[in-house]
């Protein structure tokens, strides 16, 4: 096996989303070693979108999301990116500040600890990632992440996740005017070699 194919990414985890904050140099060196990328920079409707609306649009799609964005919880954008994927579901890798403006080290970085995430989402399918160069992965399910969201809001009789992940989500902030609002769950990519279907025409 030739040092080029032993980093080539398995065809489900090949799709990936860029944030804006994702150097844009980035973009061919990630597709030089396997990488299927849109930029959100490169795409009118994504290019100031919110981060909670371009986890849907990457789960539409199949894509996982790379960010820099760090969802701090005092931040209020971390409580919609949290129930985004708690709720729709959604696949996110935040990565460490240190690779900021290094395009080879972000490749690098998402590289070097494939196997972590890769693993984690054949695992868990949905939830988040932060990955650092040379730390440990750190990793939220999206189960965990409805437990904390759901701890946030005062009681209330009754299932509270099990009512949210039942419930039809809610359109007053869709901006995409997509009318799918079922949750979407990834298929298994790994039974089929049909490829990519069109869906980012």
């Amino acid at each position: 096996m030739s040092d080029a194919s032993r980093w080539r990414p398995q065809r489900q985890y090949q799709r990936l989303l860029f944030d804006a904050d994702i150097d844009l140099g980035a973009t061919g060196l990630a597709e030089a070693v396997g990488f299927d990328v849109v930029h959100a920079v490169q795409r009118d409707d994504l290019r100031i979108a919110s981060d909670d609306s371009l986890i849907r649009w990457a789960n539409d799609r199949r894509r996982i999301l790379i960010t820099h964005d760090r969802h701090r919880p005092s931040d209020p954008s971390s409580s919609r990116v949290a129930w985004e994927i708690a709720i729709r579901g959604g696949r996110v890798i935040n990565l460490g500040p240190s690779t900021m403006g290094d395009p080879a080290k972000i490749v690098g970085t998402l590289l070097v600890t494939y196997s972590d995430w890769a693993g984690f989402f054949d695992r868990q399918i949905h939830g988040r990632v932060r990955v650092h160069p040379g730390g440990t992965p750190r990793t939220q399910t999206q189960d965990q992440l409805l437990q904390q969201r759901a701890a946030l809001i005062p009681p209330d009789p009754g299932d509270f996740p099990g009512r949210l992940r039942n419930r039809e989500p809610g359109r007053s902030r869709r901006r995409e005017g997509n009318s799918d609002s079922r949750q979407l769950e990834f298929p298994d990519l790994r039974e089929s070699d049909s490829g990519d279907v069109g869906l980012d025409q």
